[in-house]
């Protein structure tokens, strides 16, 4: 199983400070009532948790708040006591959940405890797209197979059944990465105008085009980056050998558990002209990335990161991601590239990669 969106929740508010989003609006208010919630002050940070996002607080008096602002579009909100730190990530208390330009009511009562496995409970009125978020999340409980790819019927099929909500645009836009092009080319096609004009909608539309240029048969992008020994290095160095790029992460377990088999595909096809390239999800991370290299024995592989780099005023800058470059929404996500830079696998599980190894070099 990959990982994905939950980790990024958490790394997402790590770096949330400030900014400033300047587009035509509507107004909204949230009125509020927290019990048991310790602080004299709560955040709500609203927008794009991966990029730009607002953050607003208020006053809590008697358990009640009450947020006043505007909106451009419906938007994933995150309630917070702002105790989030790389220090105490465990400690982190939040509720999120979708506002829009409306007027709310909410109710919950304080986590005491997080766990990504179950997030807190909480009332909230006048929201329809979180109103179609909890009804999404009822259909992936109730699912008796809960298997990945039952999941993901359910999700083509919501976002089918809701072709004008933003939160069908929203997860239409997460699951890019794990979707077959031309199926995320239908489920655009079929989302209603008003879905089409939602920011994530026209991210949608960039991803296909990206795409498009990450299929077998099409030439692998040619990024350049600093090794972990300082090096630099870029892919067209290794031009006439086979090149197997690894998207990981210290954090990811998955990823860690399949590094064996990677290891063991390295030992047996160096010789022949097998490198490993390992792009690590660790910008920010940067003792706990060499920490996981050394006890995983992957020193013999090439280590960069991804490029991905935190900003002051909490936005990122993307310019030089690897990860962009390549769709990687998810991790581990693995790649071959032929000895003329040409893609051979895109995301590939182990079974695909053995396979295509073995016509790679006969054996």
């Amino acid at each position: 199983m990959k990982t994905i969106t939950k980790f990024y929740l958490i790394t997402s508010l790590l770096a949330v400070l400030s900014g400033c989003l300047i587009k035509t609006a509507d107004a909204f208010e949230l009125r509020g009532k927290l019990t048991n919630y310790p602080k004299k002050v709560v955040y709500l940070i609203k927008g794009d948790l991966m990029g730009t996002s607002i953050i607003d607080s208020c006053e809590v008096k008697n358990g009640t708040f009450l947020f006043k602002g505007t909106l451009s579009e419906p938007t994933q909100a995150i309630l917070s006591d702002m105790s989030l730190s790389m220090n105490n990530v465990r400690e982190a208390k939040f509720i999120s959940f979708y506002i829009e330009q409306t007027n709310m009511e909410f109710s919950a009562e304080w986590p005491k405890e997080m766990s990504m496995e179950k997030m807190p409970e909480y009332t909230l009125t006048g929201s329809t797209t979180d109103k179609e978020a909890k009804e999404y999340n009822n259909l992936l409980s109730s699912d008796k197979i809960k298997t990945q790819e039952s999941n993901m019927k359910i999700t083509i099929d919501f976002i089918k059944s809701h072709p004008d909500s933003y939160f069908s645009a929203s997860m239409l836009n997460t699951y890019t990465s794990f979707l077959p092009l031309s199926d995320i080319e239908i489920l655009y096609a079929g989302l209603g105008d008003k879905a089409k004009g939602f920011s994530v909608s026209k991210e949608i539309k960039e991803t296909i085009n990206i795409i498009k240029t990450v299929q077998p048969g099409k030439p692998a992008y040619d990024f350049t980056a600093t090794d972990i020994n300082g090096k630099q290095i870029k892919l067209s160095d290794y031009r006439g050998k086979t090149v197997l790029i690894d998207f990981w992460a210290s954090w990811c377990k998955p990823c860690r558990a399949g590094m064996p088999h990677v290891k063991a595909l390295y030992d047996k096809y160096h010789n022949k002209g097998l490198e490993v390239i390992c792009i690590a999800d660790n910008d920010s991370q940067l003792d706990a990335w060499k920490k996981a290299i050394e006890i995983d024995g992957t020193g013999k592989f090439i280590h960069i990161l991804r490029g991905l780099k935190t900003l002051d005023n909490g936005g990122f800058d993307r310019s030089q991601d690897i990860s962009d470059r390549y769709v990687v929404h998810s991790i581990p996500s693995k790649f071959i590239v032929n000895a003329n830079g040409i893609l051979e696998c895109v995301k590939a599980e182990e079974a695909e990669l053995d396979a295509k190894l073995k016509e790679i070099f006969g054996f």
